[in-house]
């Protein structure tokens, strides 16, 4: 067995068929995912899973639908597994998901304010993107990322998201002051924004929203999709 990325696609009714496969691949460290496909009622697949010898595996995932195969198979074949969402489920005071490398995340809804403030009848009515890019809860219009769910439960995470954040706003607001000067504009000449806001956008202090980014490029007499074009070619000179 030379493969060093294993991925089982199998029937719970005939996990004893390649379960020899999948032990030796596990203990390897091969074994990536094991995906089994519920064709027997819910009370039969823990049976199945003994009765093939297959009950410790932490790259099992079972499923009765085409969607959570699907994009497991397709995030390995992108290599963005770890960022991509295969399954979850709303459970008791948390989210559960499964990453596409099907590591689980749980998330208690208290973490995240967009989460602990939704109405709990909203909470299990949620939508995964078809490709696993996000978590969607379309009565609050609430949208997750697994970087997201992650930076809400990991210190670490959240503080390497506060510096990435933190550089974005910079290299942001130098492209915004960078064009301001060339196009000859003021700090105080941008309508609806005070120049201390200016001062604070173009130093990375803040991320500007829709609205203000709409009155810069107003103010330089553009549409703000040229805006945003011009900035991101003065982001990529800037390197």
């Amino acid at each position: 067995m030379r493969e060093t990325h294993v991925i089982v696609m199998a029937l719970a009714s005939e996990l004893e068929e390649v379960a020899e496969f999948v032990r030796k691949a596990n203990r390897r460290h091969h074994l990536k995912a094991l995906l089994v496909h519920a064709d027997l009622d819910e009370r039969w697949i823990a049976q199945m899973l003994d009765r093939a010898d297959l009950r410790t595996l932490r790259n099992l995932l079972v499923h009765r639908s085409h969607e959570q195969p699907r994009r497991v198979l397709d995030a390995w074949k992108n290599g963005s597994q770890d960022d991509l969402i295969a399954d979850a489920v709303a459970l008791g005071d948390r989210i559960i998901v499964l990453t596409c490398a099907l590591e689980r995340i749980e998330v208690p809804w208290h973490t995240l304010r967009a989460l602990e403030n939704m109405k709990k009848a909203w909470r299990t009515h949620f939508e995964i993107a078809s490709d696993g890019s996000y978590i969607h809860w379309p009565d609050a219009d609430v949208h997750l990322d697994v970087e997201a769910l992650r930076v809400a439960i990991d210190p670490k995470a959240r503080q390497a998201a506060r510096l990435q954040f933190q550089r974005k706003g910079q290299s942001f607001g130098r492209a915004i002051a960078r064009l301001r000067k060339e196009r000859e504009i003021r700090q105080t000449d941008i309508p609806g924004l005070s120049a201390r806001h200016m001062r604070r956008i173009e130093g990375g202090e803040v991320f500007p929203r829709t609205s203000s980014l709409e009155k810069l490029a107003e103010a330089h007499d553009m549409a703000l999709a040229s805006y945003l074009d011009e900035l991101a070619n003065l982001q990529k000179k800037a390197g």
